[in-house]
């Protein structure tokens, strides 16, 4: 993949580029550098709520005092 030196584009290069999604903006890589650091919180929360919601179904039943 070839690089492109952003400062030396003009608006329209760099809304065509932009566009064309060859050119990704600061947060897109800053997500993709932490990518796998969110799969892990998004797995940890989705553990930790189905949890919660097996609590609250057994308080619910009567199963908790």
């Amino acid at each position: 993949m070839r690089l492109i030196n952003i400062k030396k584009l003009n608006k329209k290069q760099l809304k065509k580029l932009m566009h064309k999604n060859k050119l990704r903006s600061d947060f897109e890589v800053w997500l993709d550098f932490h990518n796998h650091k969110m799969e892990l919180i998004r797995t940890i929360s989705s553990f930790t709520g189905f949890i919660i919601s097996i609590c609250i179904a057994a308080k619910v039943f009567g199963f908790l005092d």
